[in-house]
């Protein structure tokens, strides 16, 4: 099993995938992420999620699929199964996050969409890390990941089918059985932690308490 770190390096794999690099702007288009609402946008947020404020957004977050705040519905442009850019951020610029849910954007950030098409939520995600994988280690607060002549301008690897289309199928077969690798992971860490509790506690002996008769 490749992980995607392994295999996001363009040229062949030893499972025989052929891959080719692609244009960003090519393939994508930034779309428009308004603000719909009135006032201060910012006011008009929580940095929890709560029974009004229910539409996550986000901002120039590391972690957490970029979300810090969470906004009202109506108020913000949203989208779902759709991928964003940090364009600037301390430690942020570059990140790169696949959403499945509505989600929409606060600030210093933008979504892109696939120009023809849309592939599901595993392929987003399997993209978003060629993505940003070029994006991070490049842009910067001094070098901002904007879209406009800069990352619309930037090549990633993705494999590619006996065709030379976009090779979606290995992308979601990858995706799926490294979600389910790491599910087994946890569940085989959990089980071991409860096994070693059990035999901890079999090894405790008992305190005697005096008795009071």
């Amino acid at each position: 099993m490749f992980s995607t770190a392994t295999i996001l390096g363009g040229g062949n794999t030893p499972c025989g995938l052929t891959w080719q690099s692609f244009r960003l702007g090519d393939l994508f288009e930034k779309v428009s992420a308004r603000f719909l609402g009135k006032g201060d946008k910012f006011k008009a947020t929580s940095k929890s999620i709560t029974d009004t404020h229910n539409i996550p957004l986000v901002y120039c977050k590391k972690g957490n699929n970029g979300i810090m705040y969470w906004g009202k519905k109506g108020d913000f442009e949203t989208y779902n199964n759709i991928i964003s850019i940090i364009y600037n951020g301390v430690i942020a610029t570059g990140l790169t996050y696949a959403h499945r849910d509505e989600v929409g954007i606060l600030a210093e950030s933008y979504f892109i969409k696939f120009k023809n098409g849309n592939p599901n939520f595993l392929c987003n995600l399997f993209i978003k890390t060629a993505i940003e994988k070029v994006l991070y280690t490049k842009y910067s607060r001094d070098n901002l990941a904007t879209w406009a002549n800069k990352v619309e301008n930037e090549l990633i690897f993705l494999p590619t089918n006996q065709h030379g289309k976009i090779d979606f199928h290995f992308m979601r077969t990858l995706i799926n059985a490294l979600m389910k690798q790491t599910i087994q992971g946890v569940v085989q860490y959990s089980s071991a932690k409860i096994q070693a509790t059990k035999e901890i506690i079999s090894q405790e002996t008992p305190v005697q308490k005096d008795s009071l008769f």
